[in-house]
């Protein structure tokens, strides 16, 4: 069974970004720039914006990222949430490793949600197997 492809999507890697590096930058190549003398205001705010862009990939460059989730058909929006929630309360529970009323909390909702997605995915296989059935191309 073919999972389909997930679109990707472009993002600034600003892992290593040093904002400072970055406006001596841009003021840099703002001062250095031709076409500030100019009474046009569209033609002053494009050098500008064209300016600015060039400084932001030079010092965030755009890296191509995929969805993992888009992988995962049967994850639905509220398992997506659940699964936010849960690693919003996995920081948490590190921070506080001795409250043991907060860590079994945590493995408990960590319990549920893994039978839940597997329960999902069990689910979405086997409307894809029932589907497929009446077309054999498509399985």
């Amino acid at each position: 069974m073919k999972t389909p492809n997930s679109p990707p999507f472009y993002k600034p890697n600003v892992n290593q970004f040093d904002a400072n590096s970055f406006l001596i930058d841009l003021e840099h190549k703002l001062r250095t720039n031709y076409g500030w003398d100019a009474t046009d205001t569209n033609y002053k705010f494009n050098i500008f914006l064209d300016t600015f862009l060039y400084a932001v990939n030079n010092h965030a460059p755009v890296v191509k990222m995929s969805s993992k989730l888009a992988l995962k058909p049967w994850l639905t929006k509220g398992i997506i949430v659940s699964i936010k929630h849960k690693n919003r309360m996995y920081k948490i529970v590190l921070k506080s490793r001795y409250d043991f009323h907060l860590n079994k909390c945590f493995k408990n909702f960590s319990k549920i949600l893994t039978q839940l997605k597997k329960k999902s995915k069990i689910i979405y296989y086997q409307k894809e197997f029932e589907q497929s059935i009446f077309n054999p191309n498509k399985a």
